[in-house]
């Protein structure tokens, strides 16, 4: 049976359905394929992160080379089981409480201020950010706009602990 091109069409260059369904799947196909390497070597790099943390803190604390990278490879198969089974392990002394405690039940607390400051941050971003931006973008050539596009870039460039340390000093010592 003859089935009308599309519009704009020649009927040679029409997909049939059968492999417009294959193209599709083939593109999905690759997809999956993509995100599942994506993952792969996500978690790769997750779990060197952990044995190079280790490795590090061992050597910190005076240990020999040899000596740290097993020690260092023991802990790191022991922190992986540990989160599988959902055993977070205890928190420090003085980092969210004044004793150890599951790191399960500070969890909650730490990410709910976590979020809210995030909120925060991000709306005050909103209403200080818009504002200026249209005023720049509207005074385009003028010189207040040059000197805000400075100030981003300036900003956008600087790593985030200069920044706090300058805002901190300034806040404290005027």
């Amino acid at each position: 049976m003859y089935e009308k091109p599309a519009a704009g069409r020649h009927p040679e260059s029409a997909p049939s359905n059968d492999s417009a369904r294959f193209q599709r799947r083939g593109l999905w196909k690759a997809v999956a394929i993509f995100i599942g390497q994506r993952l792969l070597f996500g978690a790769f790099v997750l779990l060197a992160i952990i044995y190079i943390t280790y490795f590090a803190f061992s050597v910190a604390q005076g240990a020999e080379v040899a000596t740290s990278l097993g020690q260092a490879a023991s802990l790191t198969i022991d922190y992986v089981l540990n989160l599988l089974k959902g055993e977070l392990g205890l928190s420090q002394p003085g980092s969210a409480a004044f004793q150890a405690q599951p790191t399960m039940e500070i969890l909650p607390i730490a990410l709910m201020r976590s979020l809210g400051l995030l909120a925060t941050t991000f709306g005050l971003a909103v209403i200080v950010g818009i504002p200026i931006g249209i005023w720049a973008a509207y005074s385009r050539h003028g010189r207040g706009a040059l000197i805000i596009l400075i100030i981003s870039f300036i900003g956008i460039s600087t790593p985030v602990f200069f920044s706090q340390r300058y805002c901190c000093r300034s806040l404290l010592y005027k």
